[in-house]
């Protein structure tokens, strides 16, 4: 009697995050036929820094920074301490999320798509809103640039506004 096979195969969570390894086992029924665990892909992901992350996205790995808890300080300077960079995506991926989407990027996908106006109207408002806030952070920034990093509620406080204006209404046809 042989023994059935093993695969080294890469298991990831619901979001495609990657989260360990483990064996898939050759099919009893049909040799040369691997049995994959649900949520694994047979490709190896790529070797994760400290604070990364692989996702699977459909077709290959996708290394991205770790996201922080709410309210968690991110780690990013060699000091450990925010960078104004990260601080600013925060801010930008927080008024995206308390609008019910999942990041900015994800919000502004919807900018360019008209089959809701509401989503496209939040999307082209938090795109426009995105381009004057880095705008107004790399100015800032260079001023600031021979003094002490700026306090996250000094950097936030030189940044402009969210407006979301409200779409125009569709017209009223008139049934008669």
């Amino acid at each position: 009697m042989t023994l059935p096979q093993q695969k080294i195969v890469y298991q990831t969570n619901a979001d495609g995050i990657f989260v360990g390894a483990t064996e898939a086992d050759e099919s009893p029924l049909e040799p040369g036929v691997w049995l994959i665990p649900g949520g694994c892909v047979e490709t190896p992901p790529p070797t994760l820094g400290a604070g990364v992350q692989a996702r699977w996205a459909q077709h290959y790995w996708v290394l991205e920074p770790i996201p922080q808890a709410a309210g968690a300080p991110v780690a990013s300077a060699a000091d450990g301490m925010p960078t104004s960079i990260d601080i600013i995506q925060r801010h930008l991926d927080s008024k995206a999320k308390e609008l019910g989407y999942d990041s900015l990027i994800s919000a502004i996908s919807y900018a360019e798509e008209p089959a809701v106006p509401k989503f496209q109207a939040e999307g082209q408002a938090l795109r426009a809103w995105r381009s004057k806030v880095w705008a107004a952070a790399y100015a800032y920034l260079a001023e600031a640039d021979d003094q002490a990093p700026p306090s996250p509620d000094a950097l936030l406080a030189e940044l402009p506004t969210f407006e979301l204006l409200t779409p125009p209404a569709e017209p009223e046809h008139d049934h008669a």
